[in-house]
């Protein structure tokens, strides 16, 4: 009996480290600070501040992986930032060195891809890069090959969560990073407890009734006078009237963080239940403040968090799996998952 639990022990001991020859996991957000232990502090948009870099740097070593920053040689005003807040590795130029002690097949790398960002532009070396992912906010560029080393070539403004790399290839794309969903009252009590002007550090999932719609701004091609996004008023109770209970939804963009490209009417009214993905700010004036979003963008509309066109068209490029977990081609009424999400076709 001893002699079996023995084997038994020895076995699960040999598959622990199996897996974690397999998959090595870097998490920039949760490790920063040991990762890059040479960066003394943090950027909060100050080229003086100590989390601002020129200098190639390279990380500890976690089981044998490293990652190289380093910044473009033509450009010593794009610096590189450990950020003070999510996502914390954040890049505008240069390169991003992933190394190894031995090949590996599979690099899955979580990033923002809030507007403005533009990482679907970024190359490798060698292998592989798929941005398809980064068409979702917090979504992933993918990189498949068979090397120990490869140079991710930064575009433009690339920031990073996490990176997991696979030495079999094994990898399953990970969730989207998450945010903790807060209703009106609580987005009102903490966007008060900020100082004048300023934004908080983390992200929030704002979940109301729309009471006003103050502004809608419909994208039209050719059109600089237009923006594809819409400032509104939320409550925690639909119809509110009392202004002490209302909370401000500013210049937010449409469904999947994209340019709002159709007719109010078409989109949403008052009354509908939404929800915004954004940091609060409280916005002085002369005559107090403003509590509203620091922009962001509307996540989900009467529990549906895609349009759509959006659904239809990254069926096209097959990346949408039907409740089955199979890969659908045309989306037609129902259900269906994306980047492991549920999104409804009607």
């Amino acid at each position: 009996m001893i002699k079996n639990l023995r084997y038994v022990f020895v076995s699960a001991l040999m598959l622990l480290a199996g897996t974690a020859m397999a998959q090595t996991s870097i998490d920039i957000d949760a490790d920063y600070k040991t990762l890059f232990p040479t960066i003394q502090g943090e950027s909060t948009n100050d080229d003086k501040a100590p989390g601002e870099f020129n200098e190639t740097t390279t990380s500890t070593a976690v089981n044998g992986v490293t990652l190289t920053v380093t910044a473009s040689a033509t450009d010593a005003a794009n610096r590189n930032r450990i950020w003070s807040s999510a996502p914390r590795l954040r890049m505008f130029d240069g390169s991003l060195t992933i190394k190894a002690e031995q090949n590996f097949k599979k690099v899955v790398m979580t990033i923002n891809t809030n507007k403005g960002l533009v990482a679907a532009q970024n190359t490798a070396s060698v292998g592989t890069l798929n941005t398809e992912g980064v068409a979702q906010n917090n979504g992933t560029l993918v990189w498949e090959g068979d090397a120990n080393e490869v140079t991710i070539n930064i575009a433009g403004n690339t920031q990073f969560h996490k990176i997991e790399v696979s030495f079999d290839g094994s990898i399953v794309t990970p969730d989207p990073v998450t945010y903790e969903e807060i209703n009106i009252a609580k987005a009102i009590e903490l966007c008060s407890a900020l100082e004048p002007s300023k934004t908080s550090a983390d992200t929030y999932h704002i979940k109301g009734y729309v009471v006003e719609i103050q502004s809608f701004s419909k994208l039209v091609d050719g059109d600089a006078n237009t923006f594809g996004n819409t400032t509104f008023t939320m409550a925690d109770t639909a119809g509110e009237t009392d202004a002490t209970k209302l909370f401000t939804a500013f210049r937010v963009y449409g469904l999947g963080n994209q340019k709002i490209t159709v007719d109010q009417d078409q989109f949403f009214k008052v009354g509908d239940l939404v929800v915004v993905e954004a940091k609060l700010k409280n916005f002085a004036t002369d005559g107090g403040s403003i509590l509203e979003t620091n922009y962001g963008f509307i996540y989900s509309i009467n529990g549906v968090s895609a349009s759509i066109s959006n659904v239809k068209n990254e069926a096209a490029k097959g990346v949408v799996y039907n409740m089955a977990g199979q890969r659908v081609m045309n989306a037609q009424k129902g259900l269906y998952i994306m980047n492991g999400k549920k999104y409804l076709v009607k």
